[in-house]
């Protein structure tokens, strides 16, 4: 066996100790190498959407477009997200509408913006959903809501053509007709007007017209038609309500002219001839008859000269 020298056992005592400090760097437990932190450490969070909360849009008038709204998606994860998808369901998705989408592919922390609006087709309360959807990204949800207002609306009452009566030529009728219109929209009427017209619009006359202004939701206005003919026989005419904000409805009325009372006597002229003095003629028949349309006050009989009435009946 070969000996070593002093000199020698240093070099071994050396070595030995270096072998020991890398035994001891390594799998005995105490020291963890360099890249163990990594191969312990957990993955990345998964991408995960985010959505601002949900908004009610108020009350719109139908077939009206709210303002819009602004919708703000984020990414809380600490990878990328896929492309995100955006949609409106719900019963009442039909009524909002997305109007931009600048959302893509989210970095961890980043964030883009979709924009809604809301145009009710009808009256009532309106409620969807806005979904934003990515894989990887999961999906969000947001509530919309809002309310469609309906437009005003006139109606009149009573409806149908309305009988003024029989009245005598060139005098008003006692009977009248009074209109009521009613506003049964939820929003306010433009400015109401109340036009005669029809064939014999002369003859008809609206009074205490308060309808010339704007109704508001469940507000009235009314008018009252008076019928004076200025012609026998049947007359008509149609009161036109209008707004131009509230439709237009109508007031349909009749009446009925009459003659004035009229009286006629046959024979209008009745000769007696000669008639010898003190000695008297044979009775001669007047039939007085009334050819007006309307009946005569008590009628009386009078006579003039030498006649003699000697019945009345």
């Amino acid at each position: 066996m070969r000996k070593l020298g002093i000199g020698n056992l240093g070099r071994v005592g050396a070595l030995a100790l270096s072998i020991a400090t890398m035994v001891g760097c390594g799998d005995n437990g105490v020291t963890p190498p360099p890249d163990a932190a990594d191969i312990d450490a957990p993955p990345p969070a998964p991408a995960q959407l985010t959505l601002t909360a949900g908004t009610n849009f108020g009350s719109v008038v139908v077939n009206q477009t709210s303002a819009v709204m602004t919708f703000t998606v984020g990414n809380s994860g600490a990878t990328a997200s896929g492309t995100i998808a955006a949609s409106v369901i719900g019963s009442g998705a039909s009524q909002f509408t997305i109007e931009s989408n600048n959302c893509g592919v989210l970095n961890p922390g980043a964030n883009c913006q979709i924009t809604v609006d809301f145009t009710p087709t009808s009256g009532g309360a309106k409620t969807a959903s806005l979904t934003v959807t990515a894989n990887p990204g999961s999906t969000a949800t947001a509530s919309l809501d809002g309310t469609g207002r309906t437009n005003g609306n006139l109606t009149i009452s009573p409806t149908g053509s309305q009988n003024l009566g029989s009245s005598v030529v060139g005098t008003a009728s006692p009977t009248t007709a009074t209109f009521v219109v009613t506003n049964n929209g939820q929003t306010a009427t433009s400015a109401v007007s109340v036009t005669p017209g029809g064939t014999n619009q002369s003859d008809f006359s609206a009074s205490a017209n308060t309808c010339t202004a704007a109704l508001p939701a469940g507000g009235t206005c009314s008018f009252t038609v008076t019928f004076t003919p200025s012609a026998v026989g049947a007359r008509s005419a149609l009161f036109d309500v209008a707004a131009a904000v509230g439709g237009n409805i109508s007031a349909p009325v009749t009446g009925t002219g009459l003659a004035p009372a009229q009286l006629d006597i046959t024979p209008s002229l009745q000769p007696y001839g000669s008639i010898v003095i003190g000695s008297s003629s044979n009775d001669v028949t007047f039939t007085v008859r009334n050819t007006g349309g309307v009946a005569t006050s008590a009628v009386t009989v009078s006579q003039t000269g030498q006649t003699r009435v000697t019945s009345s009946a």
